[in-house]
């Protein structure tokens, strides 16, 4: 059970691997938004976590915010960045924090290599889904800004669980990935939930470390969210079936061919087609893994697209998000539809490498799925910056403020305006002068 659901991986990837795959993530992620919207912060990312950052003094005063409630739960890591952000010079802050989320993705995708490499033996499937984390062609608002980045992290946290480490780095990156995650975003709980699960069933007492690490910041999650001010939720109405839809239209629909194929004045689009098909051809791929190589050759891959499902369900049953709108919410979507791309990439993996079935075959099914897949990635490539590209810049924005703040003492306070419209934050001239 342990090298089923925790496989070592015989060959670690090497260090120029992971150099690799993230400078190449860093720029993929960052470009997909134009670079003038790099100057216009995210609207959370300056409002929220800079903002706070910047009213506390010292070498570690941004970190006595670190578990202040957000929308109802702690954001952990992004205090965290946005802290880090306060060291640089003012007039770089609007760049610095919002490419601080394309490096995120990065990290993640780092992360994402070395994890399914283990689980897959080889590189293919590990670079697939590397570049899924930075080029995933739904959930666009999570592009480039810190608010969101709690999604890939959410991510990470589960491909820890299934890693079974070589070394002391391996495992405090785990400790550390699954303790943030929980400390950054409520569903980071359910990840060391499935920690927890696994190191029963495996006994893998190499796990231990990272569970209590988990287990602490989850603990401490709780906390926060039982004390925090109470959160209002939407309306939209999710029954078990329009779930299971939102599941095959949202997730294996457009997680693999995208948002780019829709008509953009068309927002609308029940039809689950697409997400039928992808599923059937997910079915066709396990029934033959399972038949060449047996059934435990699908337990990991089962595990991942079950999680995705379940992960969907919980995230949208207590917030009651849409699914038949595309541009509704979508960062709720990322995470089911990186798990569920994670096990296609598995299946497929092990299906070219199954030596009873026709070469034909495999290499049909494998061609086919990355066929798809980069239809989407090309479709999608381009993300919306909602607004960002047309407001005004953090760079000039701070000179004007600097010289209103030559007439006014260290207390005053400047408003400056981020993305999207209606967006402000609020710093004093003793920060914005610095």
């Amino acid at each position: 059970m342990l090298e089923l659901l925790r496989p070592a991986d015989p060959m670690p990837a090497r260090l120029w691997e992971l150099v690799a795959v993230f400078v190449l993530g860093s720029i993929l992620a960052a470009l997909r938004i134009p670079v003038r919207a790099w100057e216009s912060p995210w609207a959370e990312d300056a409002y929220e976590f800079l903002h706070r950052a910047s009213t506390h003094h010292g070498p570690l005063g941004g970190l006595a915010e670190l578990v202040h409630p957000y929308a109802g739960y702690a954001a952990a890591y992004q205090r965290v960045v946005a802290w880090l952000v306060t060291f640089l010079p003012v007039p770089s802050q609007g760049v610095a924090i919002s490419l601080s989320g394309a490096l995120t993705q990065a990290g993640v995708a780092v992360l994402a290599y070395v994890t399914v490499k283990a689980m897959a033996g080889s590189r293919a499937p590990a670079a697939f889904v590397a570049a899924w984390v930075v080029a995933l062609p739904l959930g666009q608002e999570v592009v480039d800004n810190l608010a969101n980045t709690a999604w890939f992290l959410l991510f990470g946290s589960i491909l820890v669980v299934f890693w079974r480490p070589r070394g002391t780095t391996g495992a405090v990156t785990a400790a550390l990935v699954l303790a943030f995650a929980a400390l950054s975003t409520p569903f980071g709980v359910g990840s060391v939930v499935l920690a927890a699960l696994v190191w029963w069933v495996t006994r893998d007492a190499e796990m231990r470390p990272m569970v209590l690490a988990g287990i602490v910041a989850a603990a401490t999650q709780v906390v926060v969210m039982l004390t925090a001010p109470a959160r209002t939720m939407g309306t939209y109405p999710n029954p078990p079936l329009e779930l299971l839809r939102g599941w095959l239209r949202r997730v294996a629909g457009d997680g693999v061919l995208g948002v780019g194929r829709y008509d953009p004045e068309q927002h609308v689009h029940p039809d689950v087609t697409v997400g039928v098909l992808v599923v059937l051809v997910a079915a066709l791929m396990a029934a033959l893994v399972a038949w060449s190589k047996g059934v435990a050759a699908v337990s990991l891959p089962a595990v991942l697209l079950a999680g995705s499902l379940v992960l969907f369900t919980v995230t949208l049953l207590p917030l009651k998000v849409t699914t038949v709108l595309v541009p509704e919410a979508s960062r709720y979507f990322v995470v089911p539809a990186l798990m569920f791309l994670t096990a296609l990439a598995l299946l497929v993996s092990t299906l070219h490498r199954a030596p009873t079935l026709s070469r034909l075959l495999r290499s049909g099914v494998a061609l086919a799925v990355a066929g798809a897949c980069l239809f989407g990635v090309l479709s999608s490539w381009h993300a919306n910056d909602m607004g960002r590209s047309a407001r005004p810049t953090w760079q000039s924005q701070v000179a004007v403020a600097r010289a209103d703040c030559a007439n006014h003492s260290a207390r005053h306070r400047e408003v400056l305006a981020v993305s999207p419209v209606g967006w402000r934050a609020v710093f004093s001239c003793r920060y914005l002068t610095r």
